[in-house]
């Protein structure tokens, strides 16, 4: 277990740092169609100058744990190949003929330097090695978490709820374990659900002197990872006018002397306006 706090979310963002050692510019691309970046802002290539070190924010789906053959996935493979990448170079001097084929005006023609760079296996193997927990940040989360309110719809699809100041508001949360975790480590572990909520302003006098919410009934709720229902549903009374998020997460806790924690929190907060 990786004693830290996680997000089950699908997909992961990673940092890719590419040093331009070369003496011309180079353009990045992926066979995958996207360098990086994130929806609504997408990065279909990238031009870095000679000398120059750039970072590329990608978003990749978590890498998975379990083959579809039940055994044990390659981790490292999985990543290398997920942020393999495509250069080729630019110069001022030469320009493409339809052929691929560099040429100069005034000399023979010429090739233009293109390949490939992967991050080097071993160099993830030794990370994997040291870091137990960059696993864990990178793969298939344990569990994965509904968290819903009022109506019962997810956030992660709907506008934010509105409600009005003082009325009561029904939270919901539901965790599934995954099926790539095997039982016997499920019977071995208990699970803690636990509701959050926060004001999105900073700073408000409303939020410094005075309470902004009261939460009626248990916040938190412990079982069993392997009960066949891990759910959990709380009421929250919101005091002050403003915009609030409520979340929702999972403790999971080995059963062992020197017992470890791992929390993972709902991929999505639910957002609530609140008005007089």
């Amino acid at each position: 277990m990786d004693p830290g706090v996680h997000v089950a979310s699908r997909d992961v963002v990673v940092l890719i740092s590419v040093a331009n050692e070369t003496n011309s510019t180079i353009v990045l691309s992926n066979k995958s169609g996207l360098v990086g970046g994130f929806e609504g802002s997408p990065m279909e290539t990238i031009t870095v100058s000679s000398g120059v070190s750039v970072r590329i924010p990608v978003v990749l789906p978590r890498i998975k744990r379990m083959t579809d053959s039940g055994e044990a996935a390659d981790v490292v493979a999985q990543l290398v190949e997920k942020t393999e990448l495509q250069w080729k170079e630019v110069s001022s001097e030469f320009h493409e003929n339809v052929e691929g084929i560099s040429s100069m005006e005034s000399a023979g023609k010429k090739r233009v330097r293109e390949g490939r760079m992967r991050i080097p296996p071993s160099c993830l193997k030794e990370i994997v090695a040291e870091h137990p927990s960059f696993a864990s940040r990178i793969c298939e989360a344990p569990c994965e978490i509904v968290l819903s309110l009022g109506d019962g719809k997810s956030g992660a699809s709907s506008e934010p709820l509105s409600v009005q100041q003082g009325k009561p508001i029904d939270a919901f949360v539901e965790v599934f374990m995954a099926k790539w975790v095997p039982e016997e480590i499920v019977e071995e572990c208990s699970l803690t659900l636990e509701f959050c909520c926060a004001r999105k302003e900073d700073g408000s006098i409303l939020s410094t002197m005075h309470r902004d919410y009261v939460w009626c009934g248990q916040i938190r709720k412990m079982m069993r990872a392997c009960d066949e229902e891990k759910s959990h549903r709380a009421r929250i009374v919101i005091l002050q006018p403003g915009h609030f998020v409520i979340s929702a997460c999972a403790r999971i806790t080995n059963d062992a002397e020197n017992a470890q924690e791992e929390v993972w929190w709902a991929p999505v907060a639910e957002s609530v306006n609140i008005s007089t």
